[in-house]
């Protein structure tokens, strides 16, 4: 059977098979490797090796680098630091796929080095302890990433990392609960980590805990101590120099922020005021900031009941101790949507800089107690009675009355009116933002919670002074 006459997959089979080969470095008629990718011929350099050991040139040529690596010496290299640099498994869903992974990479030191992003939503739990094969065999893993920089972990556990001699940027943790213990042994290897920018812990509910002691933290990690120093508060701010991102609940931001130079905070509520919350001091604390803080997040759990008033004490509070450097505030709320919008408008005037508002809903809104605010809109109905019915046709009728003067017409031409095409909802966002921006004037863009867009800036031409709301677009996460 001929070449032509083959089937179509056979024959792209083939054609991979006869042009990806070993190439022979003493053969100097064969000067590339032809690869196959995405429907086109590409060429490979056999003696660029320079070229063949950036990462992003093979993720930008090949699809299947395992293939690859299997071609010849020259592309194994390369193709592993492709695989390895990057392991992110958080969309595995076997916890034994991730352990074998990890067990291949405590096996072999060369493939553990090259590691740099690690990220897993879950691993088996071990019942023996620091003791079990599978902890062993996790801290070998990571005692041999030694460029390691980007961590993604189901929950911390000191006797995997209490050996591991990498430098982190950005350390996430997902578990949803901690012990006292657990957070204090977390913030003593955190001691260990003075590269840190990021921290986050999305998911973590921390309800009765004590304040946390950063001092004892740096001791027990061995940090360095000044010579005669006495200040406690100077020896607790070596932890985490360079912090400048941070996700975590109130009252775990309220010890770690202060003397940090964090710019933005994800600030987890999940405690009210009658709980024992004091938003004056959390917001204090937080003030304190050396960042200072630029963009604050406050987000709420649905699952977690938190009153408008804690919420709204809050904000004042946010208002009042940052409100004079924040530019990027945003809300995740929970509760009904008018609420909110009544809140921000005795809010805004607290904050003198804000020039982005971002409101979000991760959930279906509750039914809500009252009605929307009014908005006037015209009667589809007709009128009943035979006078308005008269003034009804006479005013449809060609009859024009004759042109009011020039400076009727200019004043009228700035009056704001609402067009009959826009929806409902949307003439409600321009209602809220138009006592927004009176409220606050520097505020120019603003995220609603039905995900629609607007901003806000000042009109040209015959609307010379007047506020103009723009709808950019429907923002969908």
């Amino acid at each position: 059977m001929s070449f032509l006459g083959r089937p179509k997959s056979q024959k792209r089979y083939d054609e991979v098979n006869l042009a990806v080969r070993p190439v022979d470095s003493s053969n100097s008629s064969m000067k590339s490797v032809k690869l196959k990718h995405s429907s086109t011929w590409r060429a490979v350099s056999s003696t660029d090796k320079s070229n063949l050991s950036t990462t992003a040139n093979l993720r930008r040529r090949l699809s299947n680098l395992p293939s690859l690596a299997r071609v010849c010496s020259l592309f194994l290299q390369p193709a592993r630091t492709a695989l390895y640099s990057n392991l992110d498994m958080r969309h595995v869903k076997a916890p034994s796929q991730v352990e074998k992974c990890v067990s291949l990479l405590a096996a072999n030191r060369d493939m553990a080095s090259l590691v740099r992003t690690f990220a897993c939503r879950e691993f088996s739990t071990p019942s023996g302890g620091s003791s079990s094969f599978m902890t062993v065999t996790f801290a070998i893993a990571f005692t041999f990433m030694h460029q390691l920089h980007t961590l993604t972990l189901p929950h911390f556990s000191a006797h995997m990392l209490h050996h591991s001699t990498f430098r982190l940027k950005t350390l996430t943790l997902l578990s949803e609960s901690m012990q006292e213990d657990e957070v204090q042994q977390l913030v003593s290897w955190l001691a260990s980590q003075p590269t840190l920018i990021s921290l986050s812990l999305p998911n973590l509910v921390l309800q009765n805990f004590n304040n946390l002691n950063l001092t004892q933290a740096c001791i027990l990690n061995g940090t360095s101590i000044p010579h005669n120093s006495d200040d406690t508060t100077a020896i607790s701010r070596r932890l985490l120099p360079n912090l400048s991102y941070l996700q975590a609940p109130t009252s775990l931001a309220s010890a770690l922020v202060p003397g940090r130079p964090v710019r933005t905070l994800f600030l987890n509520v999940h405690t009210t005021l009658y709980d024992g919350l004091r938003p004056s001091a959390l917001m204090q604390s937080l003030a304190t900031s050396s960042g200072p803080i630029k963009r604050l997040t406050i987000g709420t759990n649905v699952n977690l009941k938190v009153d408008s008033r804690t919420l709204e004490r809050v904000l004042m509070s946010a208002g009042a101790e940052l409100g004079s450097y924040l530019e990027i505030l945003e809300i995740e709320w929970v509760l009904e949507d008018e609420v909110l919008y009544k809140l921000i408008l005795s809010v805004l005037p607290r904050f003198k800089v804000l020039h982005t508002l971002r409101l979000h809903r991760h959930s279906p809104p509750p039914p809500p107690r009252t009605p929307p605010p009014p908005f006037p809109i015209p009667s589809p109905s007709p009128p009943s009675s035979p006078t308005a019915q008269f003034l009804t046709v006479f005013t449809q009728s060609s009859y024009s009355p004759p042109a009011p003067p020039l400076s009727t017409r200019s004043r009228a031409s700035t009056t704001k009116r609402v067009s009959l095409d826009v929806p409902l909802s949307r003439a409600h966002e321009r209602t809220h933002l138009a006592a927004w921006a009176k409220q606050c004037p520097s505020l120019k863009v603003v995220v609603f919670l039905s995900c629609a867009e607007w901003k806000i800036g000042l009109g040209i031409g015959d609307t010379v002074g007047a506020t103009l709301f723009t709808h950019l677009r429907t923002v969908r996460e």
